[in-house]
Order: structure tokens, then sequence, then C-alpha cells
């Protein structure tokens, strides 16, 4: 692709994806695609290449809950996985640290499973991850921001399973962001 073209792609690129254009046919195809087959099947080949299948893209639920405590201190809880029950008992009923490395291990309906955190202070996030299937991890990603006039903004995002309903799974994260907000 020649530069200018590859600029120009690139410069609209950025634009569709922050205005949704994308799926409104107003970006030339991906190279090696035709613009052949009408809206419905450009949205399908789009669609197919965020999300390697064909279908919603809602593959996560997304809320956030304001709470008066500060960032620093909602930060603080949620760094440590061991306060998970407290808030989201429908992710562990326990968890503590495993003594032989530095993982933790939870526990949900019987199951133990390993949890790995990843934490980045100065964005103020933390994911916690387990592995879903072979090879590959999920759970739930957490961003906490501060709220103009004091407290903070918590922002949750967590995977819809592939048989699951996305409104039922927004209930459960608002559920457990509002039990966050009253610790």
């Amino acid at each position: 692709m020649a530069s200018a073209e590859r600029a120009r792609w690139l410069a609209m690129s950025r634009q569709s994806v922050e205005t949704g254009d994308l799926l409104r046919n107003r970006l030339p195809p991906p190279r090696g695609h035709s613009a052949q087959g009408g809206a419905a099947a450009q949205r399908r080949r789009y669609c197919r290449l965020w999300t390697g299948k064909v279908g919603s893209m809602s593959r996560t639920v997304t809320r956030a809950q304001e709470l008066e405590a500060p960032e620093e201190t909602v930060f603080d809880l949620l760094r440590d996985p061991r306060n998970i029950p407290r808030w989201a008992p429908n992710f562990a009923d326990m968890v503590n640290l495993d003594p032989a490395s530095p993982k933790y291990t939870a526990a949900k309906a019987g199951q133990t499973f390993a949890l790995r955190l990843v934490i980045a202070p100065k964005a103020r996030s933390v994911d916690y991850l387990r592995e879903i299937a072979p090879g590959q991890e999920g759970g739930a990603f957490l961003r906490v921001l501060p709220r103009p006039g004091g407290g903070s903004v918590v922002v949750m995002t967590v995977p819809v399973p592939p048989d699951g309903d996305p409104e039922n799974v927004g209930e459960v994260l608002r559920d457990e962001l509002d039990r966050l907000a009253k610790l």
C-alpha cells in the first residue's frame, strides 16, 4: 500500500472508529476483501475481522459506579484480591495468597482456580484474570478514575460467556458495583 494511501486509510479508520462509521461502509474494504455483497455482508466481514466470528460484537459488558471514597482508597481495596468475596461473591467465595508463589488461589462453589492480577498503578487499573479455557484467560477489568468534586468512579468490564445473556451479566455487574460502593 502506498504511503499516502495508507495514511488516508489510517486517518479514516481513526475517524470511523470514533464515530461508528466503520460499520456503515464509509471505509474502503481491507486489503483482500471486495466491496461487493451489500451492507450486511460488509458488516459481517468487519465483525469477523474484529472478533473472529460473525454476529454481535457485544461480547463484553461495561458498567460504571460513582463512589464517595477517594480514588486511592478504592484502588487499594481493589488491588488486594482477598477483598473480592466482599463485593463480588459471584466471582469467588474466597481468595488466598498461594504460599508457594506470588499468585492467588480463589474458590467458587468448591472449585479452586488460579487468579492472576495485572495491576497498573499509574493508570489505576486492576485486572483479575483466570484461565477460562486451555491457553485462554478471562476475567474482570477495572479502572478507578477521579470524580470531579471528590470521590471516584469505578469502571468495570467483563466478558459475556458464549452462551450468556449480556443483560444478565450487566445485572450481576451492577449488583457487584453497588456492593463495592457500600464498602
